[in-house]
């Protein structure tokens, strides 16, 4: 092994280690948050208990929503490492080191090592991207395979014709055969996206003859195919619910209620790529070649390709969430490592960026200080104390980089501000737990020292997503659907999905019954029933559980 090499490998096995242990740290602390993270982790255990793979449930019915790729995940990590919330955000956490690892690999091809340890280093302590990455959602796992299906055809296209060659763009069907497995269409229609329009800009269309797009096509149907084949097969009304409703229809349509502005993702992706987003205007303005050289610079046209396409999608959509964006954090740390390191020795905009990144550290601190006033805290004092430690992480580190860089130290001054960040954002990750972040696991504490196997466990006028994996059974549903929607219309089952005149004869038959439900409605709930007796056993800030029977003596 030449010492390039060697170099290269124990490049990657220092990020390896390095972010391994920064996005480790705290895995297990706090309890899932709804609804996400107990939606995936519920449909991943109740495969694991039923032993069928193929078609995800929840709450054990019918979900169509998402193809099955990160519920088969999860599942495996529940069986190797047990019902816990650690194994729950296992993979995530995963793929958040294997971008990073993504990223310095294609930065270091393209850019050299320094801008690609840099790169990693940016993308791996974005907040937002660092966030995501702590949470047992399916956004981090398409953004990876995404991300791998770009970098392997970019491979491919820069490798001469042969076997080699080959195995790029068949790595890069196969990324995105399972980026469809993981969250739909996207998982074709970006690649193409990105490509088709790299391949207009640059006029590249002769190329295409050698890119085996017969075999590569195939390769990636016969990957992504046969799940939606078989779905549709057993399932007449799949392909309507699942193409026309939950992809095409939340595109298009407002239906899912998340409409945003169009500077939506504009503004989450500047607060989102902290403290690296004061950089982001002179590093797109630094790729951006004249029209007339534009075939000089492919690399930088392909990034900003990737990083505006996929930006400008999501802020035409009518479903809007704050995930969705994960995919251009890739690009976006390579094209702002490529200026820093191209332009660390021209002040004019390292200056303002800067200065633009001390105001936002005093304003995020003033910001962090409101929290405990506008969101409920479960331990008011802790937050307090916690949020105490991060504000003063946040701006001390903030404060001695851009003390480095005013003394000429710029690198010092990165790596400064790559460590703060990274404080800061462990800091909060242990501020987490004495939030009150919608969590029923307290509630679901209570039941399972109690309950018996012969108990019901109800949740009324509302379904907590998080409750069934707490509770290791199906819950029983008052007056409530939502997401269950689909599943109880092709399983209707009145024995656990019911209305009001069927769920009071069964509270009193004299089964012991578990009810949660939302401190509001409880309080309409003993005005209404002024004569039924309720036992309360536990509440939080957002939920009261009670009983049709007193705790046993």
């Amino acid at each position: 092994m030449n010492s390039s090499k060697k170099t290269y490998w124990l490049d990657c096995l220092f990020l390896t280690v390095l972010f391994g242990t920064l996005y480790s740290l705290f895995l297990g602390h706090y309890a899932l948050i709804s609804p996400d993270e107990g939606r995936y982790a519920e449909i991943g255990r109740e495969m694991l208990v039923s032993g069928h793979y193929l078609v995800p449930r929840l709450n054990y019915i019918l979900y169509f929503e998402k193809p099955p790729f990160f519920y088969w995940l999860t599942a495996l990590s529940l069986k190797l490492f047990g019902l816990n919330e650690w194994a729950v955000r296992l993979w995530p956490i995963l793929f958040s080191i294997a971008g990073c690892l993504i990223t310095y690999i294609t930065a270091h091809i393209y850019y050299g090592r320094k801008t690609g340890l840099l790169a990693a280093g940016i993308l791996g302590t974005s907040l937002l991207y660092f966030a995501i990455g702590h949470l047992a959602t399916i956004d981090m796992t398409v953004s990876l395979l995404i991300t791998a299906t770009l970098v392997a055809f970019l491979l491919g296209v820069q490798t001469p014709i042969g076997l080699k060659r080959r195995g790029y763009f068949y790595l890069a069907a196969v990324c995105a055969a399972f980026a469809v497995l993981t969250k739909g269409l996207i998982g074709f229609v970006f690649p193409i996206m990105i490509i088709g329009l790299w391949v207009l800009l640059l006029n590249k269309w002769k190329e295409l003859k050698t890119w085996y797009l017969p075999t590569t096509i195939l390769i990636a149907l016969l990957i992504a195919a046969p799940w939606h084949i078989y779905m549709q097969i057993k399932y007449p009304a799949f392909f309507k619910f699942y193409f026309i409703t939950q992809q095409f229809s939340r595109y298009a349509t407002i239906s899912a209620q998340r409409y945003e502005p169009f500077y939506y993702y504009t503004v989450t992706f500047l607060l989102g790529f902290f403290p690296w987003s004061v950089f982001i205007i002179q590093s797109i303005h630094h790729a951006w070649p004249r029209w007339k050289h534009r075939h000089q610079r492919p690399m930088e046209i392909f990034f900003l390709i990737w990083f505006f396409s996929i930006l400008l999608f999501f802020s035409f959509s009518q479903s809007q969430l704050i995930p969705y964006i994960i995919p251009i954090f890739p690009p976006a740390a390579i094209l702002t490592a490529c200026y820093l390191m191209q332009n660390m020795h021209k002040t004019r905009g390292l200056s303002a960026g800067f200065i633009l990144l001390l105001l936002l550290a005093f304003g995020a601190s003033l910001g962090l200080v409101l929290i405990p006033h506008y969101y409920p805290a479960a331990q008011p004092r802790a937050i307090k104390h916690d949020l105490m430690i991060t504000i003063t992480a946040l701006l001390l580190t903030t404060l001695i980089a851009c003390g480095a860089y005013w003394r000429h130290k710029f690198k010092p001054a990165l790596i400064i501000l790559m460590i703060g960040t990274s404080v800061t954002a462990i800091t909060l990750l242990f501020a987490i737990p004495h939030l009150d972040h919608r969590s029923i696991k307290p509630l679901a504490k209570i039941i399972m020292q109690q309950i018996k196997s012969t108990d019901e466990v109800f949740t009324y006028n509302h379904y907590d997503q998080d409750l069934p994996f707490y509770t290791h059974r199906r819950i029983s549903v008052v007056d409530c659907a939502g997401e269950l929607d689909f599943g109880i219309n092709h399983e209707n089952d009145s024995s656990w999905m019911m209305h009001d005149d069927v769920f009071w004869p069964r509270w009193e038959n004299g089964t012991r019954i578990f009810v949660i439900t939302r401190l509001t409605d409880y309080q309409v709930l003993i005005q209404q029933y002024p004569h039924i007796k309720f036992y309360i056993l536990g509440k939080t800030s957002r939920n009261i559980l009670f009983s049709n029977q007193p705790n046993p003596s």
